[in-house]
Protein backbone atom coordinates (compact mmCIF):
# COMPACT_ATOMS: atom_id res chain seq x y z
CA UNK A 1 0.00 0.00 0.00
CA UNK A 2 1.15 3.45 -0.94
CA UNK A 3 2.04 5.96 1.85
CA UNK A 4 -0.24 8.35 0.67
CA UNK A 5 -3.09 5.93 1.01
CA UNK A 6 -2.00 4.53 4.55
CA UNK A 7 -2.16 8.83 5.64
CA UNK A 8 -5.74 9.00 3.85
CA UNK A 9 -6.87 5.84 6.01
CA UNK A 10 -5.92 7.06 9.50
CA UNK A 11 -7.29 11.09 8.66
CA UNK A 12 -10.39 9.27 7.45
CA UNK A 13 -10.15 6.94 10.61
CA UNK A 14 -9.49 9.94 13.08
CA UNK A 15 -12.14 11.60 11.55
CA UNK A 16 -14.96 9.49 11.97
CA UNK A 17 -13.40 8.65 15.65
CA UNK A 18 -14.27 12.39 16.84
CA UNK A 19 -17.31 12.86 15.15
CA UNK A 20 -18.74 9.49 16.50
CA UNK A 21 -17.27 10.91 20.20
CA UNK A 22 -18.70 14.45 19.60
CA UNK A 23 -22.00 12.84 18.53
CA UNK A 24 -22.32 10.70 21.80
CA UNK A 25 -20.62 13.49 24.05
CA UNK A 26 -24.16 16.07 23.32
CA UNK A 27 -26.26 12.70 23.82
CA UNK A 28 -24.72 11.80 27.16
CA UNK A 29 -24.05 15.82 28.84
CA UNK A 30 -27.44 17.11 28.22
CA UNK A 31 -29.10 17.62 31.38
CA UNK A 32 -32.90 16.57 31.41
CA UNK A 33 -35.07 19.16 32.49
CA UNK A 34 -38.37 17.39 34.50
CA UNK A 35 -41.88 18.66 34.58
CA UNK A 36 -44.32 18.28 37.29
CA UNK A 37 -45.88 15.07 35.72
CA UNK A 38 -44.13 12.92 33.23
CA UNK A 39 -45.27 10.03 31.37
CA UNK A 40 -44.56 7.44 28.38
CA UNK A 41 -47.53 5.35 27.01
CA UNK A 42 -46.42 2.62 24.15
CA UNK A 43 -48.70 0.07 22.53
CA UNK A 44 -47.53 -2.15 20.09
CA UNK A 45 -50.34 -4.52 18.63
CA UNK A 46 -49.95 -7.88 16.10
CA UNK A 47 -46.33 -8.18 17.19
CA UNK A 48 -47.00 -11.78 16.29
CA UNK A 49 -47.98 -11.05 12.85
CA UNK A 50 -46.19 -9.85 9.51
CA UNK A 51 -48.87 -9.77 7.15
CA UNK A 52 -48.98 -6.31 6.87
CA UNK A 53 -46.87 -3.06 7.17
CA UNK A 54 -46.13 -1.87 10.76
CA UNK A 55 -46.62 1.66 11.45
CA UNK A 56 -44.80 3.44 14.62
CA UNK A 57 -46.52 6.98 15.99
CA UNK A 58 -44.43 8.92 18.06
CA UNK A 59 -45.32 12.14 19.95
CA UNK A 60 -46.89 14.15 22.59
CA UNK A 61 -50.87 14.15 23.95
CA UNK A 62 -51.90 15.27 20.69
CA UNK A 63 -50.73 12.20 19.07
CA UNK A 64 -52.25 10.01 22.36
CA UNK A 65 -55.46 11.60 21.04
CA UNK A 66 -55.24 10.98 17.59
CA UNK A 67 -53.24 7.65 17.35
CA UNK A 68 -56.69 5.67 18.28
CA UNK A 69 -58.39 7.45 15.83
CA UNK A 70 -55.34 6.90 12.83
CA UNK A 71 -55.23 2.96 13.88
CA UNK A 72 -58.76 2.41 12.73
CA UNK A 73 -58.43 4.51 10.10
CA UNK A 74 -55.15 1.83 8.81
CA UNK A 75 -56.99 -1.36 9.69
CA UNK A 76 -56.62 -3.99 7.02
CA UNK A 77 -53.53 -1.60 5.59
CA UNK A 78 -50.86 -1.68 8.55
CA UNK A 79 -50.82 -2.62 12.05
CA UNK A 80 -49.98 0.79 14.34
CA UNK A 81 -48.59 1.59 17.36
CA UNK A 82 -47.71 4.41 19.39
CA UNK A 83 -44.94 5.63 21.21
CA UNK A 84 -46.36 8.59 23.53
CA UNK A 85 -44.39 10.65 25.79
CA UNK A 86 -44.07 14.17 27.57
CA UNK A 87 -40.38 13.98 26.71
CA UNK A 88 -39.33 16.63 24.16
CA UNK A 89 -36.43 17.39 21.81
CA UNK A 90 -33.45 18.67 24.15
CA UNK A 91 -34.30 15.83 26.50
CA UNK A 92 -31.45 12.29 26.06
CA UNK A 93 -33.93 10.35 27.96
CA UNK A 94 -36.07 10.52 24.57
CA UNK A 95 -33.37 9.06 22.32
CA UNK A 96 -33.60 6.40 24.77
CA UNK A 97 -37.31 5.57 24.70
CA UNK A 98 -37.07 5.67 21.70
CA UNK A 99 -34.40 3.44 20.51
CA UNK A 100 -35.63 1.05 23.26
CA UNK A 101 -38.64 0.48 20.58
CA UNK A 102 -36.75 0.72 17.83
CA UNK A 103 -34.54 -2.26 18.92
CA UNK A 104 -37.34 -4.41 19.08
CA UNK A 105 -39.45 -4.09 16.44
CA UNK A 106 -39.71 -3.70 12.76
CA UNK A 107 -41.36 -0.77 11.33
CA UNK A 108 -42.40 0.01 7.82
CA UNK A 109 -42.89 3.92 8.67
CA UNK A 110 -42.73 6.07 11.40
CA UNK A 111 -44.25 9.23 12.20
CA UNK A 112 -42.91 12.14 14.53
CA UNK A 113 -44.51 14.91 16.53
CA UNK A 114 -42.82 16.60 19.24
CA UNK A 115 -42.78 20.29 19.76
CA UNK A 116 -45.56 21.29 22.86
CA UNK A 117 -43.45 20.14 26.03
CA UNK A 118 -40.13 21.09 27.06
CA UNK A 119 -40.64 25.15 27.45
CA UNK A 120 -37.27 24.43 30.11
CA UNK A 121 -35.05 23.56 26.73
CA UNK A 122 -34.18 26.69 24.44
CA UNK A 123 -35.11 26.44 20.89
CA UNK A 124 -31.37 25.57 20.13
CA UNK A 125 -31.06 23.05 22.35
CA UNK A 126 -34.51 21.37 20.56
CA UNK A 127 -33.19 21.75 17.35
CA UNK A 128 -29.78 19.91 17.94
CA UNK A 129 -31.80 17.13 19.08
CA UNK A 130 -33.53 17.18 15.48
CA UNK A 131 -30.56 15.50 13.47
CA UNK A 132 -30.31 13.02 16.80
CA UNK A 133 -33.20 11.73 16.29
CA UNK A 134 -33.41 11.26 12.75
CA UNK A 135 -29.95 9.48 12.79
CA UNK A 136 -31.75 7.32 15.62
CA UNK A 137 -34.28 6.58 12.89
CA UNK A 138 -31.63 5.26 10.36
CA UNK A 139 -29.52 3.92 12.35
CA UNK A 140 -32.53 1.14 14.12
CA UNK A 141 -34.60 0.94 11.45
CA UNK A 142 -34.89 1.15 7.75
CA UNK A 143 -38.28 3.01 8.24
CA UNK A 144 -39.53 5.58 6.19
CA UNK A 145 -40.20 8.44 7.99
CA UNK A 146 -43.12 11.51 8.21
CA UNK A 147 -42.48 14.37 10.38
CA UNK A 148 -45.70 16.53 11.52
CA UNK A 149 -44.95 19.78 12.73
CA UNK A 150 -46.80 21.23 16.23
CA UNK A 151 -50.02 22.17 16.47
CA UNK A 152 -50.25 26.40 18.11
CA UNK A 153 -50.78 27.13 22.13
CA UNK A 154 -54.06 29.34 22.35
CA UNK A 155 -54.68 31.39 25.82
CA UNK A 156 -57.19 29.21 28.14
CA UNK A 157 -58.06 32.03 29.61
CA UNK A 158 -59.23 33.80 25.75
CA UNK A 159 -59.63 30.83 23.29
CA UNK A 160 -59.64 33.91 20.50
CA UNK A 161 -56.29 34.76 21.11
CA UNK A 162 -52.48 32.56 21.16
CA UNK A 163 -50.43 32.43 23.96
CA UNK A 164 -47.13 33.90 24.27
CA UNK A 165 -45.56 29.70 23.70
CA UNK A 166 -46.87 29.72 20.00
CA UNK A 167 -43.69 32.18 18.81
CA UNK A 168 -42.06 29.35 20.14
CA UNK A 169 -43.65 26.73 18.59
CA UNK A 170 -43.30 28.57 15.32
CA UNK A 171 -39.49 28.29 15.27
CA UNK A 172 -39.24 24.83 16.58
CA UNK A 173 -41.53 24.04 13.55
CA UNK A 174 -39.09 26.59 11.09
CA UNK A 175 -36.16 24.62 12.50
CA UNK A 176 -38.13 21.57 11.59
CA UNK A 177 -38.87 22.54 8.19
CA UNK A 178 -35.24 23.69 7.93
CA UNK A 179 -34.36 19.77 8.21
CA UNK A 180 -36.83 17.78 6.51
CA UNK A 181 -36.37 19.87 3.83
CA UNK A 182 -32.99 19.54 3.57
CA UNK A 183 -32.95 16.21 4.15
CA UNK A 184 -35.99 15.41 1.55
CA UNK A 185 -38.07 13.83 4.80
CA UNK A 186 -42.00 14.80 4.14
CA UNK A 187 -43.58 17.04 6.45
CA UNK A 188 -47.24 17.08 7.61
CA UNK A 189 -48.45 20.15 8.59
CA UNK A 190 -50.69 20.28 11.41
CA UNK A 191 -50.07 23.92 12.24
CA UNK A 192 -52.88 25.22 10.14
CA UNK A 193 -54.77 23.34 11.88
CA UNK A 194 -54.36 26.16 15.23
CA UNK A 195 -56.11 28.26 12.73
CA UNK A 196 -60.14 26.91 13.60
CA UNK A 197 -60.64 28.27 17.53
CA UNK A 198 -63.35 25.64 17.22
CA UNK A 199 -61.06 22.97 17.35
CA UNK A 200 -59.38 23.63 20.82
CA UNK A 201 -60.33 22.34 23.96
CA UNK A 202 -60.92 25.03 27.33
CA UNK A 203 -57.30 24.06 27.90
CA UNK A 204 -55.71 25.82 24.44
CA UNK A 205 -53.67 23.04 24.10
CA UNK A 206 -55.69 19.91 23.15
CA UNK A 207 -58.46 19.51 20.44
CA UNK A 208 -61.74 18.40 20.35
CA UNK A 209 -63.20 15.07 18.53
CA UNK A 210 -63.49 17.35 15.12
CA UNK A 211 -59.98 18.54 15.73
CA UNK A 212 -58.39 15.21 16.32
CA UNK A 213 -60.60 13.53 13.34
CA UNK A 214 -58.70 16.55 11.24
CA UNK A 215 -55.36 15.83 12.30
CA UNK A 216 -56.14 11.82 12.50
CA UNK A 217 -57.38 12.34 8.83
CA UNK A 218 -54.30 14.05 7.37
CA UNK A 219 -52.09 11.86 9.00
CA UNK A 220 -53.62 8.78 7.64
CA UNK A 221 -54.07 10.00 4.47
CA UNK A 222 -49.91 10.61 4.20
CA UNK A 223 -49.52 6.90 5.85
CA UNK A 224 -51.53 5.63 3.20
CA UNK A 225 -49.71 7.50 0.31
CA UNK A 226 -46.31 6.42 1.39
CA UNK A 227 -47.35 2.93 2.10
CA UNK A 228 -48.34 2.62 -1.52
Amino acid sequence: MKPINIVLGILVSTFLFFNTSCRLKVESNDASIKEPTEWSRTWIPATDKHDLPRVLLIGDSHVERYYPVVQKKMAGIAYCGKLTTSKSLGDPVLLDEIKLILKQYDFSLITFNNGLHGKGYTEKQYGKYIPLVFDLFRKYSKAQVIWANTTPVRKKENLAEFDAFTDRVKERNRLVREYTGKHGIPMVDLFSFGEHVDYYTDDGVHFNPPGVAAEAETLANKIKELLN
